[in-house]
């Protein structure tokens, strides 16, 4: 292993990759940095305007029906090492009592100019480009020996060829350790002396994670590139056949795990469950006026229907409206999980989709983490309605005793429940993250093992 080590740190290549390493690496924590920065800052700005508008409002019903009150998701603090789909989603909710809530208003649909590019972190570093340097390392450890003639001299010296592959291997991994490890600690030192980062011992515990994964994660390619080094014979060759599996696992296989799971599940679209919402909201307004006009019929020479009669009336109708649209959406989000679930499984096919996935779960900056967003978005709406509503009722009580005509000049929003972004649990991530921790590590398995195999019964000459 120290002769490999010395060998590689010896060598032009070396020196290449050492460089590109480091300064990708230290650029995508840069660039993340700034962009949790530019999040935080938005954040913050977007919840005091909210606090302020919401004051403001001229009446209850405003805030409550007009929607115009929404709640804000907090930028993962962990950002810097992957935006997983944060650029993608949206920071926000709507919360209203006719409104059900969603996502919306996401960078990629203010700035449109943003999908034109991959997202640039520290996942996608590693994942691509290291996971290349790795191959890049290794491809011809054993087969470029073979041309010069130094490997049928090393096995004619006692040395067992499961210790001599095991070194190769070793020596390349501590050899790219360096590179990757070295820009990376001076990354988090500049991080954490920004001070704008405040990160409790769960995030240090999430960080020291993501190293060793992505150390698991490179040794699956570095194993990769051994074995291909005794599969092929020539160094040329064997460097083709190593991008063709980088593309195949990088890329290939993700793309068609994306599609291969949508076109196995029948999902309807979002406009077609919007629709039919739509046309229940639409029945439940006849439905309400008729009703109404039937009561005014039972009770002959009575103008109007009574404040607590109407909302009697039609509360029933919006309850009812509420257990329709709530089993459409319950059955959509089961539809929608379903196709997530079998994409995830799919793509484990590719060790690069499972190391992703373990990264954006680390870095809470996966899909879950905005469905979890939705979910206290939904059980806070409850409590939102129940302040709101009360309110209107009051304001249209004194508008029909003729009270409270003039405009207030700002809502009274004491009691108004406060909206509290979920913290994920790094115990139930980690349950999460089991079966993608063990397809990588099967991954490395099969590897090394078929590459051992493979060398047992190498011709050296």
């Amino acid at each position: 292993m120290l002769r490999e080590l010395l060998d590689n740190l010896q060598s032009a290549r070396f020196v290449i990759i050492f460089l590109m390493c480091s300064v990708l690496v230290l650029l995508s924590l840069v660039i993340g940095t700034h962009d949790f920065n530019l999040a935080q800052k938005q954040y913050e700005d977007s919840v005091a305007q909210m606090h302020e508008t919401t004051r403001q409002q001229v009446s209850y019903q405003a805030l409550g029906i007009w929607g115009l009150y929404k709640v804000y998701r907090p930028p993962s603090s962990l950002m810097p090492f992957a935006k997983g789909v944060d650029e993608s989603v949206g920071t926000n909710s709507t919360v209203s009592i006719v409104q059900e809530p969603k996502l919306q208003d996401s960078l990629l649909s203010v700035e449109p100019v943003y999908a034109q590019f991959s997202a640039f972190d520290f996942n996608f570093v590693v994942r691509v480009v290291v996971a290349l340097f790795a191959m890049m390392l290794t491809f011809d450890v054993i087969n470029s020996e073979k041309e010069v003639g130094t490997l049928k001299l090393l096995l004619s010296h006692p040395v067992p060829r499961a210790q001599l592959i095991l070194a190769k291997l070793a020596g390349s991994m501590a050899t790219l350790l360096l590179p990757l490890m070295l820009p990376m600690l001076i990354g988090i030192l500049a991080i954490v002396m920004t001070g704008n980062f405040h990160w409790r011992g769960d995030d240090w515990l999430r960080l020291a994670l993501i190293v060793g994964s992505s150390i698991l994660y490179l040794a699956i390619f570095s194993a990769l590139g051994v074995m291909v080094s005794c599969l092929v014979s020539k160094p040329s060759n064997a460097l083709l056949v190593s991008v063709l599996f980088w593309l195949v696992f990088i890329w290939v296989v993700p793309s068609l795990s994306l599609y291969g799971a949508t076109l196995a599940t029948d999902l309807p679209s979002a406009h077609t469950i919007e629709g039919q919402k739509w046309e229940i909201d639409r029945q439940r307004y006849k439905d309400s006026i008729a009703v109404q006009q039937r009561w005014l019929q039972e009770h002959p020479g009575t103008a109007d229907v009574p404040m607590e009669v109407q909302s009697k009336l039609v509360g029933d109708l919006q309850n009812e409206v509420k257990k329709k649209k709530a089993r459409i959406d319950e059955t959509y989000a089961a539809q929608v999980q379903n196709r997530n679930q079998l994409i995830t499984w799919m793509s484990r096919l590719s060790p690069s989709a499972a190391f992703e996935n373990i990264i954006l779960v680390l870095t809470a900056t996966d899909l879950a983490r905005q469905e979890r967003f939705i979910g206290e978005v939904k059980q806070y709406r409850n409590a939102f309605q129940g302040f709101v509503g009360e309110k209107m009722m009051a304001e249209r009580r004194n508008q029909l005793e003729g009270k409270d005509q003039a405009v207030p000049s700002s809502l009274d929003l004491d009691g108004l429940p406060e909206f509290r972004a979920p913290m994920a649990s790094l115990m139930e991530d980690m349950a999460r993250l089991a079966p993608d921790i063990t397809v990588l590590l099967l991954y490395l398995l099969a590897f090394c093992l078929t590459g051992y195999r493979v060398f047992l019964n190498y011709e050296v000459s």
